[in-house]
């Protein structure tokens, strides 16, 4: 096109250019566009860190996200994890349905000593002790263990609009972390504009009923369990790619056994998945018949 451009500003001046004839012109460009889909080969997926160059308790909620009592230790009687008040080592029955605290679940259940010196935190920190002390004067600061809830349904663009996804980042709602996307129009020649972060979901929990509700107005639809939300220890940030000739229109996290032939990862982690769908690079259409989840077992 610069070519072009500079033919026409020639004759404009009344000179020739450099081209004698018009296949010559084409040969050059054709060898130009060779070398730079050869040159684009060698280039990598980049990604911009947005990471800030120091946390502090300035930038929270900005700049970073704290998992709030998301995974604490926490010191009980035996007693209380006893069917039968019992004090025998009842590490085994935190697998029942023996749990009076304000935690889901109990993992990793450890007899250590059987007097502890303790310090609580306030009520402001998000921490439950400041520190502890078994008998054998051993002491324990920043040891956590536990589960958390993660919020597993897909975040969409509005792909029937030509809508694709251009940002993600993690925001914080209600205690509960939220995938949102950053979505703009797609026009032809690979551009976009007009770019917004899409609103996150609000989602309310019952407590009586241990479920999850996503909350639209006046109207709630109830959770499922293992589909819509889980209950992992981890989290596999893998890089997830959309191959050559689509774009991304969705991200989600989805519960890792659903693509891991690993157990331990069935019951232990969540995983990211991409919604790809096939554009037309000369219009910037998508092709709603060519769209579908994908994740990095189907890449490795």
């Amino acid at each position: 096109m610069v070519e072009f451009a500079r033919i026409i500003e020639l004759r404009c001046q009344n000179r020739t250019s450099n081209y004698s004839t018009h296949d010559e012109l084409i040969e050059d460009f054709v060898s130009v566009l060779g070398l730079t889909k050869k040159l684009f080969y060698d280039v990598l997926h980049y990604t911009y860190r947005c990471d800030v160059k120091y946390v502090t308790q300035y930038n929270k909620g900005s700049a970073y996200y704290e998992l709030e009592k998301m995974i604490q230790t926490i010191i009980v009687e035996e007693r209380v994890i006893s069917s039968d008040d019992s004090c025998s080592l009842n590490c085994h029955s935190t697998n029942e349905l023996i749990n009076h605290s304000e935690c889901l679940v109990f993992q990793n259940c450890q007899y250590i000593t059987s007097r502890y010196e303790f310090c609580p935190s306030s009520n402001t920190s998000s921490r439950r002790y400041e520190w502890f002390k078994d008998q054998n004067g051993e002491v324990y600061g920043h040891f956590n263990h536990g589960n958390c809830l993660n919020k597993i349904e897909s975040v969409e663009s509005y792909y029937h609009a030509r809508q694709v996804v251009v940002g993600v980042k993690f925001i914080k709602k209600d205690n509960m972390m939220h995938i949102q996307i950053k979505q703009s129009k797609l026009y032809s020649n690979g551009f976009t504009q007009n770019s917004n972060w899409k609103e996150v979901e609000t989602i309310h929990k019952d407590d009586k009923f241990h479920s999850f509700f996503v909350v639209n107005g006046t109207h709630s639809k109830q959770l499922t369990p293992g589909i819509d939300y889980g209950f992992p220890n981890g989290i596999n940030f893998d890089d997830v790619y959309a191959p050559e000739a689509f774009v991304v229109t969705g991200v989600r996290l989805q519960l890792a056994g659903n693509f891991i032939n690993d157990d331990e990862f069935k019951q232990d982690s969540i995983g990211l998945e991409i919604r790809i769908t096939r554009f037309d690079f000369s219009s910037g259409k998508l092709s709603l018949l060519e769209t579908y989840w994908t994740s990095v077992s189907e890449d490795t």
